[in-house]
């Protein structure tokens, strides 16, 4: 995931975490939130709007929308076009069977994946069947009814394969009783949820394929927690179709084709009435060629064309149309002096329709000192450009803006690896700054608006470890620390 290619985590350009599917079946996870949450610095939160919306990576969490992570799907981003931010779907009912491995990145990814791989990436990596015919069954019964089928199962053939599961599952939840509202009478908060999730992961030769399709309904406290509960309904439609041209044995061109579709509606200050819909359509478009260059040299250089359309509701009486653009160019250059030095170097340049251009840069050193001992240090920045909301919503309780800039954050970081066949150690020290944040504000006529305001700073320290004692048991564990500071003083005001 940091490179676009394969390499071991130490020789990474970013501070990495990989998470097998061995990792996943020992903790016991039901869903994805159960495997971040044992993540270093992460934790999966929400709202009562959405609920179980976001993961919270190193404290850069301002709102219940997850945009300041990117999720991939083997390499390939999956973001909503009208917030770009709506995640809890993946979260709650991702087949993890299906996974071979997580790779997680912590700190800016821009560089290679642009908007929104702000404090972190997320690379779901998919099984490939080994076998002619694969397939598995798993069945879950559980307290307040909570039932759950998982079917995988994979097909090879020659040049062609197949690797595909399906999730199913229904809740009741638990219900909390006489709960006060914020707005309005209290009454009973219902936690059910229903879901329906297909995967699927197709390979002929040099052409490939990834799609995900689901319906998600989980029961919520609407925006300002008023009761009834109200449904929250996701159903994400994503495609992805790539093709590799082997051009020689050090050169190969990818080509992607990406689709994002989201309905998603949510309840809105109580009452069936009153709802908030948006339809929104993603259609991206990239190149990236990749190479090698007398055996100490890689590069990679892309370009990609994103383009977003949508229709949004409020209150079922206001519409927003979202018919917007943004394009990026970006590269990445490894370059290994010796046996212990290696120099990594990347930008990205951005440009949103109607906005200004930005860059994005890169540089990082590792050095391995020997066998056991390796050292990354590294400066990275990202951003996370406004969406059709952001830029264009008109509803009662907020009004867009099309000025609005860029987020960015710059970050600084240092990694000591100790690494045995045994065990591996890894200690951690960033510090960023998040500038031009996008926050709420009241404008001259009243209205409830967004700015590009102000600053936080970061300090964060992250210790990991694993140690395998034989083939049957190992230790894994993690202590994270940050502290934040806005540009007026105000401490740790993030929702970490």
């Amino acid at each position: 995931v940091a490179s676009k290619r394969l390499e071991s985590t130490n020789d990474a350009p970013n501070v990495i975490t990989v998470i097998s599917a061995d990792d996943i079946r020992r903790y016991g996870a039901r869903h994805l939130r159960d495997v971040i949450d044992r993540l270093p610095n992460a934790q999966v939160i929400g709202s009562t709007n959405y609920p179980h919306n976001r993961t919270s990576l190193r404290g850069v969490t301002q709102t219940h929308l997850d945009d300041k992570i990117l999720i991939l799907l083997n390499g390939r981003p999956i973001r909503d076009a009208g917030q770009g931010g709506v995640n809890g779907d993946i979260y709650s009912s991702f087949p993890l069977n299906l996974i071979q491995q997580i790779e997680i990145i912590r700190g800016p990814g821009s560089v290679l994946y642009g908007t929104n791989a702000f404090s972190g990436v997320m690379n779901i990596v998919t099984k490939q069947p080994k076998n002619p015919v694969e397939f598995q069954i798993e069945v879950q019964y559980g307290s307040y009814q909570s039932k759950e089928v998982d079917i995988t199962g994979g097909a090879l053939l020659n040049d062609f394969s197949f690797m595909g599961a399906l999730n199913t599952h229904n809740s009741h939840g638990d219900t909390f009783t006489n709960t006060a509202g914020e707005f309005g009478p209290g009454g009973n908060y219902e936690t059910s949820r229903k879901s329906l999730e297909a995967v699927a992961q197709t390979q002929y030769k040099q052409l490939s394929m990834n799609m995900v399709i689901n319906k998600v309904e989980q029961k919520a406290g609407n925006n300002l927690l008023t009761f009834p509960s109200e449904n929250w309904t996701i159903e994400r439609r994503f495609i992805d179709i790539g093709y590799l041209f082997d051009l020689n044995e050090h050169w190969h061109l990818q080509t992607n084709m990406t689709y994002n579709g989201m309905n998603n509606t949510a309840g809105i200050i109580g009452g069936t009435d009153r709802f908030f819909t948006t339809k929104s359509r993603g259609y991206l478009g990239e190149l990236s060629l990749h190479g090698n260059i007398n055996g100490h040299t890689d590069i990679v250089i892309g370009g990609v064309y994103d383009w977003l359309k949508g229709n949004n509701v409020s209150d079922g009486t206001r519409n927003t149309d979202i018919d917007t653009w943004r394009s990026s160019f970006y590269s990445q250059l490894d370059y290994r002096v010796n046996n212990w030095l290696k120099l990594n170097s990347g930008f990205q340049l951005n440009k949103p329709e109607g906005g200004d251009s930005d860059i994005a840069p890169r540089v990082a050193s590792i050095i391995t000192f020997n066998k056991n001992y390796a050292l990354k240090l590294m400066y990275d920045e990202a951003y996370r450009s406004p969406f059709g909301l952001d830029l264009f919503l008109d509803a009662a309780f907020l009004l867009g803006n099309p000025d609005l800039k860029s987020e960015t954050i710059d970050t600084y970081s240092a990694q000591l690896i100790y690494t045995k066949p045994d065990s591996n150690l890894a200690l951690t020290y960033y510090t960023s700054r998040h500038k031009d944040l996008i926050v709420r504000t009241i404008n001259s006529s009243g209205q409830v608006t967004l700015v590009n305001k102000g600053h936080i700073d970061y300090d964060g320290i992250e210790l990991e470890y694993n140690w395998t004692f034989n083939p049957n048991w190992s230790a894994t564990g993690n202590i994270s620390y940050q502290s934040n500071e806005t540009d007026i003083g105000d401490k740790d005001t993030t929702f970490h």
